[in-house]
């Protein structure tokens, strides 16, 4: 897979133009572009509850040779619902040791309570992985573990994997050799999730000792450059949701003219709503929520299809 997963190129209120490709849209490393989500507790049986959130409308199509919207100056907005407790007033901590993240800033499906989608886990609890499948695995609805350690992710640092991961059922779990950074062995929890576009991806908690359930509901994942959510840009935010969602379609090819995101930060930037618009035959389309989660180094977002 040769997409970055840092994705570039969408600004608040605008659209992505054609010649663009996804190659060039994704540029965080290869690492975090093999991921997928994870699935939710078997306990989890009812319907998830529809999401009372306000959605901003996406913007019009940019009439050619119109100068994109400035979103640097959006970078830092907060948006909170009724009931929140003013994550927004904690940014000059998160500088000083990442406090520990609040809930959701969103009235979101009940079913989310406790799972990735919706809360976030500390930086240095580990971190989140997502591994998109192609070819004959795309769709799988179940991988024994010798498929699962052949995928980029795992075959790039000969983890050893064992037991099968099912959608929204068991979980496999592989071995990380020591990286080089002194940190030694490390355990992976292997999730089989929905994706966008009809896909299914691997959600790899990698280091995680006190990990979250995972919704049912498509899911993704798009890098960030920034290490504490006071630094998160609500352009790149934008970005990394469109590459979230559309490195469940293929790692590369040609962007559609039309695709383009809208964003709200929330929650001091550690939570996004956006709607997505324009992916190919519509499968990514929709309202999308965002949360920053740990990845190999910096954050990522975690993006989940909110229910129509």
């Amino acid at each position: 897979m040769s997409r970055d997963t840092g994705a570039r190129g969408v600004r608040r209120g605008t659209r992505l133009r054609g010649g663009a490709s996804l190659a060039a849209l994704l540029a965080t490393g290869a690492l975090l572009a093999g991921c997928g989500t994870a699935v939710p507790e078997a306990a989890d049986t009812e319907a998830p509850e529809p999401a009372a959130v306000a959605i901003p409308a996406p913007a019009e199509p940019e009439q050619d040779g119109a100068a994109a919207d400035d979103a640097a100056g959006n970078a830092s907005g907060i948006v909170t619902t009724e009931g929140d407790q003013g994550e927004g007033d904690q940014e000059a901590d998160d500088d000083q040791g990442e406090e520990v993240p609040g809930p959701a800033a969103a009235n979101l499906p009940a079913s989310w309570a406790g799972t990735y989608s919706a809360e976030s886990l500390p930086l240095g609890s580990g971190y989140l992985v997502v591994q998109n499948l192609y070819g004959e695995h795309r769709g799988a609805t179940s991988m024994e573990a010798s498929d699962i350690a052949g995928q980029e992710f795992f075959a790039s640092s000969g983890a050893t994997c064992e037991g099968a991961a099912t959608l929204a059922g068991d979980t496999a779990d592989c071995v990380l050799p020591d990286d080089g950074r002194g940190m030694g062995e490390q355990a992976a929890v292997v999730h089989l999730v929905p994706a966008a576009s009809g896909a299914t991806s691997l959600l790899v908690e990698v280091d995680v000792s006190d990990g979250l359930a995972v919704a049912e509901a498509p899911q993704g994942i798009g890098g960030l450059s920034a290490a504490v959510p006071s630094e998160v840009a609500l352009e790149e935010v934008e970005g990394a949701m469109v590459t979230a969602v559309m490195m469940a379609d293929s790692p590369e090819g040609p962007l559609p003219e039309e695709l383009g995101a809208r964003c709200e930060l929330r929650d001091g930037g550690r939570h996004a709503l956006c709607e997505i618009v324009g992916t190919p035959d519509g499968g990514g389309d929709g309202s999308w929520y965002g949360t920053l989660q740990p990845g190999y180094g910096n954050y990522v977002v975690l993006a989940t299809k909110l229910p129509a």
